[in-house]
Formats: C-alpha cells, sequence, structure tokens
C-alpha cells in the first residue's frame, strides 16, 4: 500500500467490453440501416474462439495498478488453450473445427470453409444463403475472397460488418454457453 502511494499508481478495473468509438457508433448505425430488412434467417453466422485452460479470472481481484489519468485497456493474454470455428444458423450449425497454428487465409479456407459448405447448402435445403464472418485478416485476404467468388458464395461484405461489434454475432452467445459449461 505505501508503495502504491510512493509510486503515485491507483487501482483501475479492466474494461470489460469493447470500446465503441464514435466512428463505429457511425458504421453501426450505416449496417443497421442498410441491412435492416435483410432476411436474416439465411445468414449463417460464422466465428472464432479461444477456449483458455486456465480458470477464470475473478473479477473483484482483476485490478490493474496505472498512475491516474491513464488509459484502463485491458489486454488479452493467451496461456494455454484452443482455438475453434463454428458457425450457427436458424436450421442448425456447422461442425467444430478445432484449429492449428498458424492460422492464415490458406488454412482457413482449408480447415473451415471447404469442409463446411456442401452441409451448409444441404442444411439450407439449397436456398439461397449468406455467411457472415468478422473483418479478420484472414477473411477479408484477397485469397479467401476469391475463393468465395470461385464457390458462388455469397458473403456480407467486410467493409459493411461494423468492428468491435460481438453483440451483432449470434454465435458470441452460443460461446458464452459452451465457455460457461466447460
Amino acid at each position: 500500500r505505501h508503495l502504491h502511494k510512493k509510486l503515485d499508481l491507483h487501482p483501475l478495473r479492466p474494461q470489460r467490453i469493447p470500446r465503441l468509438t464514435s466512428s463505429i457508433r457511425k458504421r453501426r448505425r450505416k449496417f443497421a440501416r442498410k441491412w435492416k430488412d435483410h432476411p436474416w434467417a439465411h445468414v449463417v453466422f460464422t466465428d472464432e474462439k479461444f477456449f483458455s485452460l486456465k480458470p477464470p479470472i475473478n473479477p473483484k481481484n482483476d485490478i490493474i495498478w496505472d498512475k491516474a489519468g491513464m488509459k484502463n485497456e485491458r489486454k488479452q493474454w493467451h496461456g494455454a488453450g484452443l482455438m475453434v470455428w463454428g458457425g450457427i444458423h436458424m436450421n442448425g450449425k456447422t461442425d467444430l473445427v478445432f484449429l492449428k497454428k498458424p492460422h492464415d487465409a490458406q488454412s482457413y479456407i482449408d480447415q473451415c470453409l471447404e469442409p463446411q459448405i456442401a452441409d451448409l447448402r444441404d442444411q439450407l435445403n439449397r436456398r439461397p444463403w449468406m455467411l457472415q464472418q468478422d473483418g479478420a485478416r484472414k477473411h477479408t485476404a484477397a485469397l479467401t475472397m476469391e475463393w468465395m467468388r470461385k464457390k458462388k458464395l455469397a458473403v456480407i461484405p467486410p467493409h459493411d460488418w461494423p468492428a468491435n461489434s460481438p453483440d451483432l454475432n449470434c454465435i458470441e452467445n452460443a460461446w458464452a454457453i459452451m465457455e460457461n459449461d466447460v
């Protein structure tokens, strides 16, 4: 306690949610206006999730000691665990894919997309459907976008999907349920 006072350190609680800057808010409004009448029942929501093998930190004890006026930003530290990719839609789900490192555009296509496309088309009764993915580099890479174009795979344009918007992707709820059960 004396050392904290001597070094002028103050306890701060880490941020728990993504920061919504004014530009992100503007993109979210633009997205909502453009996509409000879209048939969301025909969208496959996809994402990756890191499952940590370490126990969750107790938020009451999760304190950052920093100088007054410093930015309070939470850093993500991944220890032992595994990365999983999956997708959900109104009629079902994709298989879970346990990702191997390194995970780049080619491995995203080979491990996640290619093995799932035929099953998704069958699950959705061959009706038109659209893939949702966030703006991660492997999702927006020229290689990935060209592969999707060749496969005639409709995708919500990466520049439309607002950054830092996990609340817009319903698979985040599935990940939260799974994380609580693990």
